[in-house]
């Protein structure tokens, strides 16, 4: 198993015509720069703070296994040793950082038990409330607790699913609004099979985009990366042709988002903000931006 296995699509949205060509190839341009800038800033974080932080080498580590197996290129090396990085401290992971280290496929290359590992390590971290509480970049964020730990529950059974361990805890209802959350359910309703359409499984996803083409971390607000890197990862995912404008218009938005240096930034705070999360933000973004992108770019 590698990452999302479970949930792999291979899609090829943006070839019939030459302007879906012409965007197809700035969305991989995209995907290349964003590589870059996580191969080389996360590297420096790493030499500067003599560290792997939870807050921004988990996501790193998923978007370039998930760039990876899209077909683009990345620094193996580096990647290897932050996969070894991360599990050597995955026992003071929250949860959410060590779900997001196993959708990202972490455990495939650790030696002895692998997934059974890090899945037994996740199911001790749930709460006496049914689901996962939250940790890590959540509390910089002061987010609210509930729909944190919503969220933070949502990506736990999910990367539960991916490990193939199963879990008894109940997967909270998605807010309607709430893009995060949305796309965390569709996701585990995929891999679940919950037997509805392709049209009605991405019905409320696609409600939220926004006319500049992205999506905001819940309805009205601005278009940001993570967002819209999210709801991008989890249509493509859907693999149903009826989506090619919709996705079209997200990759576009986050072409026209990216800054020079191959990153992505969230303007918008969410429920609150802390300055130590301006570098951290950064990073999550760019991860989210490109994996939405790989996704759906596909070989």
């Amino acid at each position: 198993m590698n990452g999302l296995t479970v949930l792999a699509v291979a899609v090829a949205w943006l070839a019939p015509n030459e302007g879906d060509a012409t965007i197809e190839r700035a969305g991989r341009q995209a995907t290349v720069r964003a590589i870059a800038y996580m191969e080389t800033d996360i590297e420096a974080w790493n030499k500067e703070h003599a560290c792997v932080s939870c807050h921004n080498a988990m996501p790193i580590v998923w978007g370039l296994q998930e760039a990876r197996a899209a077909g683009f290129e990345v620094a193996q090396a580096k990647l290897d040793d932050w996969l070894t990085k991360s599990r050597a401290i995955q026992r003071r992971l929250p949860a959410e950082s060590l779900a997001y280290l196993i959708l990202g496929g972490a455990p495939a290359a650790a030696e002895g038990s692998g997934y059974d590992a890090f899945a037994g390590q996740l199911k001790k971290a749930r709460g006496p409330d049914n689901g996962w509480r939250s940790g890590g970049q959540r509390v910089l964020e002061k987010r609210r607790a509930r729909r944190s730990a919503d969220e933070t529950t949502l990506w736990s059974l999910l990367a539960l699913a991916a490990a193939k361990a199963e879990s008894d805890a109940e997967a909270p209802a998605p807010s309607a609004e709430n893009v995060e959350q949305l796309t965390a359910r569709l996701l585990l309703d995929l891999g679940r099979d919950a037997g509805e359409s392709a049209t009605d499984r991405g019905a409320p996803l696609r409600a939220l985009q926004n006319e500049d083409g992205g999506w905001g971390w819940r309805a009205g607000a601005p278009s940001d990366a993570i967002a819209t890197g999210q709801a991008l990862y989890a249509l493509a995912s859907l693999d149903f042709d009826g989506d090619r404008a919709i996705v079209e218009k997200g990759v576009r938005w986050l072409v026209a988002a990216q800054k020079a240096n191959g990153s992505w930034t969230v303007d918008a705070p969410l429920d609150g903000w802390n300055e130590e999360l301006t570098k951290h933000s950064v990073y999550w973004a760019t991860a989210w931006a490109a994996m939405g992108l790989s996704r759906t770019l596909a070989e």
